[in-house]
């Protein structure tokens, strides 16, 4: 029997209950697959190193940077989900190279920065804490 398709999950992912903090993101479609499986990763870190990696063979990224480091010392990655837009924390050009698909979802980023950002600015210009 081969090992399972593992999945690791960064922590930041993982909310106090154990649940996720953006909702259903389709972990029970993958424990229903047969040779599937997933879980968090062992530490909450800023960047992911060979450690935290060993034994997945793909990755579903938020925050934390994915070391080059690790991409070459592993044997079994084969894909980097990257929540979120941009592809600065992934070492994307190595993964090409070693022929690992790096993907990302811009629409788990439900509200842009830019409205964010704007919406912070007049909170904090109009003393919106003080008022309320």
């Amino acid at each position: 029997m081969s090992e399972p398709f593992r999945i690791g999950l960064t922590r930041d992912l993982r909310a106090a209950d154990g649940s996720t903090n953006y909702g259903d993101l389709g972990l029970g479609m993958i424990e229903a697959e047969p040779g599937m499986e997933w879980a968090f990763l062992d530490a909450e870190a800023p960047e992911l190193t060979p450690k935290l990696i060993a034994g997945f063979d793909a990755l579903v990224v938020l925050y934390p940077r994915v070391s080059l480091a690790a991409v070459e010392s592993s044997e079994r990655l084969k894909v980097i989900a990257r929540m979120g837009v941009g592809y600065d924390s992934v070492p994307v050009r190595r993964c090409t190279e070693l022929g690992i698909p790096v993907t990302l979802t811009p629409d788990a980023v439900r509200r842009p920065v830019a409205t964010s950002a704007l919406a912070l600015l007049l909170g904090l210009t109009h003393q919106l804490f003080l008022q309320d």
